[in-house]
């Protein structure tokens, strides 16, 4: 029987055996099918599917069992069927970075946004000029957009952006696609450090929960956004998609400042490190979080990178003086993969992502439906 992937039935076998990989890597078609409990014909068929259309590709031959046989060859993603573009776009700067379908970094570029540059419209112009079709001789496939503000990932509308200065609703992915000609999918930019992480930090598959922290120092001080993943390897969102962002419990009322103290702290040139009681604040913040959620892990992204061992002992002890039962948890504190590309490596790992996520029978919409690999690789499967 053959595999008819325009049923979303029959496409949930194709998309499960590219999450395995792209997920967990390399693997034999015995591993496969065991680990995704199909049986060998329809397994055969299904790889058979993604060899022909260049998506897959065998690898090196594995270690021959103890009972002797065959060497039995390996599958993996092919790394050049297509390179995706991961982009951070912020009213001073835009980023650009290119990886391939296994998430490697081929290529970037970056470029400051004058002031008087700084429309939306005039952002995303230039962002079209600065973005290169191709990468090595891999044709582009794709893009991830992070951005600051409230943004509807479902079809890629900002909801709202005060950086940016959008107060009402802005279909940048449909205006993105009509440029790049591509498809597009967006998301906070603190919610990309939380998939860069999932993608990127192995250490993070053996924690249940954790929470993403993106924090750049700006001139009007410290602008920082959270997100989380709550023990179901997806990043939560909330009702109105404005979970994570953030203001200090120590703020008093009014204004739109984060930190109880910004205002009376000189203000650091950007990129320069925060200032201390910025960060103490900050930690008292997470580690109130830390110890509600029940979170094992912090994943730092931004100029708080260089705050990374100040960051940690100050959260733990802030971990501790907020925890009832000792001993109180450790939580480990990661740096987001991608360094000074964090968002733009984390909106590429979003759109390989959702490339691979598995349709569901039960849910309906985008990201439930494969229609985003039918969009990419329609014509070959």
């Amino acid at each position: 029987m053959e595999i008819n992937t325009k049923t979303k039935a029959g496409l949930i076998s194709i998309v499960r055996v590219l999450h395995r990989l792209w997920i967990s890597g390399p693997a034999s078609r015995a591993t496969l099918a065991r680990e995704l409990e199909l049986d060998k014909s329809t397994l055969t068929k299904v790889c058979g599917r993604l060899v022909d259309a260049g998506i897959i590709h065998r690898m090196y031959e594995g270690r021959v069992s103890s009972k002797g046989g065959r060497r039995p060859s390996l599958l993996e993603i092919n790394p050049k069927k297509g390179s995706v573009a991961g982009i951070e776009i912020q009213p001073d700067r835009v980023t650009i970075c290119y990886t391939d379908l296994r998430g490697r970094l081929l290529a970037e570029n970056a470029w400051d946004m004058q002031p008087e540059e700084r429309s939306i419209q005039t952002i995303l112009a230039r962002t079209s000029e600065g973005f290169r079709p191709a990468v090595e001789g891999v044709p582009v496939i794709g893009a991830g957009i992070g951005i600051p503000g409230i943004i509807d990932t479902a079809d890629g509308t900002i909801l709202r952006s005060t950086p940016l200065h959008i107060d009402s609703l802005y279909p940048l992915a449909q205006e993105m696609e009509k440029l790049f000609k591509l498809p597009v999918v967006c998301d906070n930019d603190a919610n990309c450090c939380a998939w860069g992480g999932l993608f990127g930090i192995p250490e993070l598959a053996e924690k249940s929960s954790f929470t993403a922290l993106l924090g750049d120092q700006r001139s009007t001080g410290l602008s920082t956004g959270f997100s989380f993943v709550l023990g179901n390897e997806e990043v939560y969102h909330g009702r109105a998609y404005s979970a994570g962002e953030f203001r200090s419990v120590y703020c008093p009322e009014g204004g739109d400042r984060q930190f109880s103290v910004q205002a009376r702290i000189p203000c650091s040139l950007s990129g320069h490190q925060a200032p201390a009681d910025t960060l103490e604040e900050l930690c008292r913040n997470t580690a109130f979080l830390v110890n509600i959620l029940n979170l094992e892990a912090v994943v730092v992204a931004g100029t708080l990178v260089k705050d990374q061992a100040s960051f940690t002992r100050k959260l733990q002890q802030e971990i501790r003086r907020n925890w009832i039962y000792p001993p109180a948890p450790e939580c480990a504190v990661y740096c987001a993969p991608g360094g000074k590309q964090a968002v733009a490596f984390g909106a590429a790992a979003l759109f390989l992502r959702k490339l691979c996520q598995v349709p569901s029978l039960s849910r309906t919409g985008s990201g439930y439906d494969g229609s985003l690999l039918r969009r990419v690789f329609g014509t070959v499967l």
